[in-house]
């Protein structure tokens, strides 16, 4: 048996999911999905790919780099004498 209280909250969640579905606007493709590949937006978003590939090799280098240093840091203390 199922009770009156779980088919009604059922109904309602249906009914709001159809209802949010049906007026929902359909969502816009960017110029690239259209075609139009030469648009100053595609352009704009290339360019920003390449910043933020290149802050992320920039930051990890830093940190590769610190580590390095700081190993031949210690390396040279250990050599020196006392």
């Amino acid at each position: 048996m199922t009770s009156g209280l779980g088919v009604r909250r059922l109904t309602v969640w249906a009914l709001t999911l159809a209802a949010m579905l049906a007026v929902a606007a359909p969502a816009l493709a960017c110029p690239v999905c259209f075609g139009e590949s030469d648009s100053p937006i595609v352009e704009g978003a290339e360019r920003s790919i390449l910043f933020m590939i290149g802050v992320t090799y920039t930051v990890i280098g830093s940190g590769v780099a610190a580590f390095v240093v700081l190993r031949r840091r210690s390396r040279n203390i250990g050599t020196k004498e006392l």
